[in-house]
C-alpha cells in the first residue's frame, strides 16, 4: 500500500513522530528484537535518513541525510522483489562492510532484517529489525515484520488514513493476534477495548468474558492496591510507565490462580481517543529459574558461611598462598599468631608471614631449602616452641594453583616423647650402669691393685729393674693401669646419667664463669681454632650450679673444636637474656650434622667423632645436668653449615 513520500521523508508533524516512536516500541517488543528503525530512502541522491529508533544506545542525527549507496541498494532490491531482505555478518563479511553500516556496527549488531516501505515518487523508505547475536530468520517472524512495515506504510499516510482505517485495524488485529504474547488494549477509561488469543490461553477467559472489563479483572489484588490509579495516571502521563511498565508483577486468572507476568505498555493515540497496548509475557519459567539460582545461591551462602566458621574455628594455624607467594586466605588462628587481623595478612608475601610467625631466623633457616610441592617439616622458634608445618598444593576450578601451609604446635607432644625416650634409655643405662658397677668395677680395682703392687716390686732390686725395662714390663703394667682407670671413668659417667644430681645453686657471675670455660678451652693443645666472644653485659649475676654449668661447657666447647677437624675455624659465644631465662650459645663452622643423626646425638655411647675419640657420653651428661638446673639444652644444625647449642639457665633465686 503505497505511503506518500512527503509522510516517509520528513515526518514533522507532531502525531506523526508520536506515531513513529510508538511503532518502533512496538515492532521491537513484538518481535524481540535488540534494535528496530524505520529509514527514509532517496532514490536519486542514494541518501539515507533516520525518521525513528528503539533500543539504540548511540547518538542518531534524524536531520541530516547520510550518503549510503549500498543500503538503498539493499531496499531497492527488497521492494522489487517484495521480499525481505536479510544482511547477516554485519562488519565482518565483505558484501556488508562497516563503513556501510557504521550507527549497527557500533551498536553491535550482525543480523538486519529490511522491510521495505512502498515508493513514492524518488523516496521509499524501510522498517528494520537488528539482533547483536546471530539470528536466523523464520518466514513467520519474516511475514510478521512484513506485515508491521506495511502497517508502518499506512500509519504514516495521514492523509489516506480515513480510506484505509478499516484496513489498518484489520491488520492491526491480525499482528496482535499473531503476537507470541498475550496482547490486551485498554481504553482511556481502564477498560479492556481488544484482546488477542494469547490472553484468552494465559488466563483461562473468553474474548466476550473480557471485553469491557476492567484491566484489573487480570492483575492480582495486590497490586491494584498498590497502584489503584495506575492506568489512569499512564494514560495522563506515559512517563509514569515506571511504576509498572516492565516490572514483574503477578497476573490474575479465571480460576483466582497467579501467574508471574512482564508487561509493556504503550500508548496509542486514535481518533476514538488514547488507547493503551499492553503486551503482557508470561515470566513462571523465568520465575523458577531465578527462584531456583536464588535458592542455590542461598545454600552456596550458607554453605560459604559454615566453611568459613569451620575454617576459623580449626585448631592449627592455616594460611594459602598463590603462585607468587603472596597470601591470598588465612584463619583467625593464624592472623592472632602473627598479632594481626585476618585482612591485614592478605597481600603478605610467606616470607613475611613466616617470620612473624616463627622469627627472622626460622625462616632464614627454613625457607633457604627448596621444598616440593607437598613437604612437612618441624620449626624451632627461638622460644623453644616446636611447630609441624606441612605444605601442600590444591588447583582450583579455573586451573590455577595454590598453596595450603599448615602448622601444628607439637612442643608439648616432643617435649613428652623426648622425656619418654630419655626415661627409656635412661632406665636401660641404669641397668647398664648398676650391672657394670657390680660386675667390672671391683674386677677393675682388683687388676689395678695388682699391677700397681707388681710394678712396686720389680722396682724394689737392680736385677728386677733391669730386666723389666730390658722387656718394657713397666709400661705394659702402667699402661693396664691407664687402661683400667678409663674403663672407672665410664662406669662413672654412666652413672651420672642414672644419678639425678640435685642443683647447689649459688648467685655466681654467669660472664665471668663462661669467659672462663673460653679461655681453658683456647688453650686447649693442638686446636688453631678462632674464638669469637660477645656477652650480653645486661645479664648480670645468676643463681646456678657453677659446676654443672661449666662441665656442660667444657663439653660443648670440646665438641665444637674437636667438628672443625684440623683446628681451622671458627667457634662463636654468645650469652642471651631472654626474659626470666638467659641463653649461653657455642656455635662452631664445623661439618654440621646430618637430619638423620640429630635424634640421635643425646643418646648414651652414641658419637660422630670416630673410634677412640670419645665416649659417647658428653651430651648425654650435659642434657642431664642442664635438666637438672632446671633449663635445658637445644641444637640447631645443618648438614655442612656448623652447629648451634644453647645452654638454656632460668633465672632463680639462690636456695637458703
Amino acid at each position: 500500500m503505497a505511503a506518500p513520500a512527503e509522510v516517509i521523508d520528513a515526518p514533522t508533524q507532531t502525531e506523526s513522530a508520536s506515531t513513529l516512536r510508538t511503532l518502533v516500541e512496538l515492532v521491537r517488543r513484538m518481535m524481540h528484537a535488540d534494535v528496530v528503525s524505520i529509514l527514509g530512502f532517496s532514490i536519486i541522491d542514494e541518501t539515507v535518513t533516520w525518521k525513528a529508533a528503539s533500543g539504540f544506545t548511540v547518538p542518531i542525527d534524524y536531520r541530516q541525510p547520510v550518503f549510503r549507496p549500498l543500503g538503498s541498494t539493499i531496499a531497492r532490491r527488497a521492494l522489487a522483489e517484495n521480499t525481505i531482505g536479510i544482511l547477516q555478518g554485519i562488519g565482518t563479511r565483505p558484501e556488508f562492510p562497516a563503513e556501510s553500516f557504521p550507527v549497527h556496527v557500533a551498536e553491535g549488531v550482525c543480523d538486519l532484517a529490511v522491510a521495505p516501505l512502498r515508493i513514492q515518487g524518488n523516496r521509499s523508505g524501510a522498517l528494520t529489525a537488528g539482533y547483536r547475536s546471530p539470528h536466523h530468520f523464520s518466514d513467520e517472524e519474516k511475514r510478521l515484520l512484513q506485515d508491521l512495515a506495511e502497517m508502518a506504510a499506512l500509519a504514516l499516510d495521514n492523509a489516506r488514513l480515513l480510506e484505509t482505517a478499516t484496513a489498518a485495524e484489520e491488520r492491526f488485529r491480525t499482528v496482535v493476534e499473531a503476537a507470541p504474547s498475550a496482547m490486551v488494549m485498554v481504553n482511556d477509561q481502564g477498560c479492556i477495548a481488544l484482546v488477542n488469543a494469547q490472553t484468552e490461553r494465559l488466563f483461562g477467559y473468553t474474548r466476550t468474558e473480557l471485553l469491557g472489563q476492567p484491566v484489573e479483572k487480570l492483575v492480582s489484588e495486590r497490586y491494584v492496591a498498590a497502584h489503584p490509579d495506575h492506568w489512569a495516571s499512564f494514560l495522563r502521563d506515559p512517563s509514569v510507565r515506571a511504576m509498572g511498565a516492565g516490572r514483574d508483577l503477578f497476573g490474575r486468572r479465571k480460576d483466582g490462580s497467579e501467574v508471574p507476568i512482564e508487561i509493556g505498555l504503550n500508548p496509542i493515540q486514535t481518533d476514538e481517543g488514547t488507547f493503551v497496548l499492553a503486551d503482557i509475557i508470561d515470566i513462571t519459567e523465568r520465575k523458577q529459574a531465578e527462584d531456583a539460582l536464588r535458592e542455590s545461591e542461598e545454600r552456596a551462602r550458607s554453605g560459604e558461611k559454615i566453611w568459613e566458621q569451620t575454617f576459623d574455628a580449626i585448631g592449627e594455624g592455616i594460611i594459602v598462598h598463590d603462585s607468587e607467594t603472596h597470601i591470598v586466605r588465612c584463619n583467625a588462628l593464624a592472623a592472632e599468631m602473627m598479632n594481626l587481623q585476618p585482612a591485614e595478612v592478605i597481600g603478605l608475601s610467606f616470607k613475611e608471614a613466616f617470620t612473624l610467625l616463627f622469627g627472622k631466623r626460622a625462616a632464614d633457616y627454613y625457607l633457604a631449602e627448596s621444598r616440593g610441592p607437598s613437604s612437612a617439616f618441624e620449626v624451632q622458634t627461638e622460644g623453644e616452641r616446636r611447630f609441624l608445618v606441612s605444605a601442600f598444593p590444591i588447583e582450583k576450578p579455573d586451573g590455577e594453583s595454590v598453596s595450603v601451609v599448615t602448622w601444628n604446635d607439637v612442643t608439648r607432644m616432643s617435649e613428652m616423647q623426648e622425656q619418654l625416650a630419655r626415661t627409656r634409655r635412661l632406665a636401660s643405662v641404669g641397668q647398664l650402669a648398676a650391672g657394670v658397677a657390680h660386675e667390672i668395677n671391683n674386677p677393675l680395682a682388683a687388676i689395678t691393685t695388682c699391677a700397681e703392687a707388681t710394678i712396686r716390686d720389680m722396682r724394689q732390686t737392680r736385677e728386677t729393674r733391669e730386666l723389666a725395662e730390658t722387656h718394657q714390663w713397666t709400661y705394659y703394667l702402667e699402661e693396664i693401669v691407664r687402661q683400667s682407670l678409663r674403663c672407672k671413668e665410664i662406669t662413672r659417667g654412666l652413672l651420672d646419667l642414672t644419678r639425678q644430681r640435685k642443683a647447689r645453686r649459688v648467685m655466681c657471675d654467669v660472664n665471668s664463669l663462661v669467659a672462663q670455660c673460653a679461655k681453658v678451652a683456647v688453650q686447649r693443645q693442638g686446636s688453631a681454632a678462632e674464638f669469637e666472644i660477645n656477652l650480653d653485659e645486661n645479664i648480670g649475676e645468676v643463681a646456678t650450679d657453677a659446676a654443672m654449668v661449666r662441665q656442660v661447657l667444657d663439653n660443648l666447647f670440646s665438641n665444637a673444636i674437636d667438628t672443625l677437624g684440623d683446628g681451622h675455624g671458627k667457634v662463636s659465644l654468645y650469652t642471651i637474656r631472654d626474659g626470666d631465662r638467659i641463653a649461653i650459645e657455642v656455635a662452631d663452622t664445623g661439618s654440621g650434622i646430618s637430619p638423620e643423626l640429630m635424634a640421635r646425638i643425646f643418646d648414651p655411647f652414641f658419637s660422630t667423632k670416630g673410634p677412640g675419640k670419645g665416649y659417647g657420653l658428653g651430651l648425654a651428661i650435659s642434657l642431664s645436668l642442664a635438666e637438672s638446673l632446671g633449663g635445658a639444652l637445644t641444637v640447631e644444625s645443618k648438614e655442612g653449615a656448623g652447629s648451634r647449642f644453647r645452654l638454656w639457665l632460668p633465672r632463680h633465686r639462690p636456695e637458703e
